[in-house]
This record gives C-alpha cells, structure tokens and sequence, in this order.
C-alpha cells in the first residue's frame, strides 16, 4: 500500500507513528509543507524532518511532485498545512483521511461565524459520500464535524509520543513510599491552560492539613501573577514554580510525581502531556474539555475528569487520590496499561493500516470498541 501523510512538518509527536508507517507500509512519505517551528526547536525538541521518509515541500517544483505523489497514493492522511490539496485528491474520489483537533476551537459559537464555517465544510461536509473520512485527534472533532453536516466516518485518533516501557509496579510502589504526595502540571503559563486551578485545589488542601506538594512545569505570561499568589497564600515551599525544563527531564518529573492535574478547557484540541503522565506512572485527573484525555480516559477506571473549572470537584478528587493509595495505585497502572496495550504509535498504525486494507478492496473494515480507529463519539464539553 502506498500511503502518504501531509502535514506542516514531522514533529515529535508525529514521528513514532510515521517512523512505524514507514517499517510496515510498501510505500510511505511525510509530506512536510513548511520548516519546523523555531521556538519549539529552542525548548530542545528534535528536528525529524531529514528522515528518509520525509519529502519537503518548499518550491513550485516540489510542490507539483508533492501534488503528483497525492494523487498517486492509495490513501492519504491529511494534517495541518495541507487542506488546499484535498480537492485534486476527491476529484477522483480516492480514499482519504483528515486528520485534526476539534474544528471550533475558540468556542462554540464559531460555528455561526461565515468565514470559518465556510472553511470548515470546505475541509469536510463538502466530501459527504466520498472516500473522505475524519481521524479524530480529540474527542470533540466529531461534534464539531456533524454539527457542520458532515456523515462520513469519525474515527478515534490521536497524537502518539515515544512510548518507553516503565516497571510499573516497581515505580509505583517506591512512590507509595513517600509521605509526601507529588501532584504536577506540565504545560505553557498561559490563560486557556490554567495553571491557577491546581494551586487553588491544593491550597484549599494544604489548608485542610494533607501533605502534598504541587509542580508547576512550564513557562508563560501568567508567571509573574502565578508567583505572586503563589506568595501571597504563604506555601511557596508546596507550591513550587521550576519553569521549563529540557523534555527529558519532564518524563522523569512525571516519572515521580503521583498525580498529574490537566486542567485546560476547550481550547486544548489535543494535549499530549496526558499521554506522557498516563505512561509514566501518573494519575490523571482533568478537564471534561481536554480533547485527548476525552479520548484516552475512562474515569474512574485509569483516571478522572472533572467539569472544566470545577474547582470544588477538582479539590474532592485530588483528596481522595491522595488519601487512597491503593485506589490511586490502581489507576495509575491501568493508565499505563491503557498506552502500553492500546493508545500508542504502533496499535494506531496497525490498526489504520488493516482498516484502509479492506476499504481498499471494498470489504468491511474490522470494528473495534475502544482506542485508535474506533469509532469516535458525539461528546459534549461537560459531563453527564
């Protein structure tokens, strides 16, 4: 099968599944349309974009050989950067994928908006009864899409770090050891992430007496603010700032820590810290609005959600975790087991691999329940 991925540019998020693509496909090429972003490359991420796999498309020449190998493929994954070559794709309706975050990021009421509702039927509903599918990184893109009048296939997706095999039981039984319960959040210092709802959670908890100590990993505008409440409140040694920090050393911060907070609301299409606390032995709790942890998370069983801004419930179920080690244990294994077993590069390109077999030859395609190529659901932000 000849299979190619377009996208802005081959970040780490996307190169363990493309790398794997490339191990089990006869033919596949990355398609990258732009050069990688500078700030990224900054904070330490690596450049995977002179792979053998990777074509980049810089040029009209290379853009006319990038258009040729589209429409020369059997199937084709659409990303970021790539949505004007879908319709020379569909003119000779040939399978194909779009592969995205939620559509309305910004709010809901974008889908009233004429300029960017325009735009997403253009990417979507304008294909309805053609081989055009969605691959869902979030668990809200398929609202987003049907809300539109999109009916073609929603289909679970996502973005899949390096998973790195953990003793589980080892780590979480040296963690059970410590007095001290570790909670982290990982992300950018920024509005829509709000890194002020774990401090207020654990600070109410702090008050209550339960010992724990709060991680906040990254850097933003809203550092000097967090800093000052952080002060303000008198626990600056339970709530510490450590900035940003190299990628190694967050998988080994998330390695320790017993629970991760992911507190962001709908503006998160994706979030792949939850796929690395899931990995690492962490328990997650997060926002019902978190598009991955949506995806990944069955709460109560390897991790929690809470509604978005909740922060009552958020301080609830930070208590219990902490007081529960057993239960908190428990979970925390089954979130590992969930990416060892199912949410990880491998499973999803196997998975989308067998599934664009048989549509090729125009037979079912195999059903499955739960993970990558499942199918995906009609989710609202707030919980049941």
């Amino acid at each position: 099968m000849k299979l190619v991925n377009v996208s802005n540019y081959l970040n780490h998020h996307q190169y363990p599944l493309c790398s794997h693509f490339n191990k089990i496909c006869d033919d596949f090429t990355f398609i990258s349309t732009t050069e990688p972003n500078v700030k990224k490359m900054k904070l330490g991420f690596a450049d995977y974009n002179d792979q053998d796999f990777v074509f980049k498309c810089r040029n009209p020449e290379s853009k006319d050989r990038a258009l040729k190998m589209i429409c020369d493929a059997d199937v084709v994954i659409f990303g970021g950067g790539s949505y004007h070559w879908i319709a020379p794709r569909m003119e000779e309706n040939r399978l194909s994928f779009l592969h995205a975050e939620r559509f309305f990021k910004k709010g809901w009421w974008q889908r009233y908006k004429p300029t960017t509702r325009r735009k997403r039927i253009q990417r979507s509903a304008r294909q309805n009864g053609k081989a055009f599918h969605l691959l869902c990184a979030g668990g809200f893109l398929a609202k987003d899409a049907r809300s539109i009048g999109f009916r073609n296939n929603c289909y679970r997706w996502g973005y899949f770090p390096e998973f790195e095999p953990l003793d589980i039981k080892s780590n979480l039984a040296d963690k059970a050891q410590r007095k001290t319960v570790e909670i982290i959040f990982v992300g950018r210092l920024i509005k829509w992430k709000h890194p002020e709802h774990p401090i207020k959670a654990v600070a109410n908890l702090l008050k209550e007496g339960i010992d724990c100590r709060l991680s906040i990993i990254g850097m933003g505008p809203r550092e000097t603010r967090l800093k000052k409440n952080i002060n303000r409140t008198g626990l600056s040694d339970k709530i510490i700032l450590k900035g940003a920090i190299p990628s190694n050393e967050v998988n080994a911060a998330m390695q320790k820590a017993d629970i991760m907070v992911f507190p962001s609301n709908h503006r998160e299409g994706w979030g792949a810290v939850c796929n690395q606390a899931m990995s690492s032995g962490c328990a997650v709790i997060a926002s019902s609005e978190t598009g991955s942890s949506r995806s990944m998370i069955r709460h109560g069983e390897n991790g929690w959600f809470y509604n978005y801004g909740d922060i009552d419930t958020l301080t609830v179920l930070l208590k219990n975790a902490i007081q529960d080690v057993p239960m908190r244990n428990q979970v925390a294994e089954n979130a590992y087991n969930s990416i060892e077993k199912l949410w990880n590069h491998e499973v999803a390109a196997e998975r989308f691999i067998e599934m664009c077999e048989a549509m090729l030859k125009g037979d079912t395609p195999p059903i499955w329940e739960d993970g990558p190529c499942s199918e995906a659901p009609v989710l609202n932000n707030k919980l049941p």
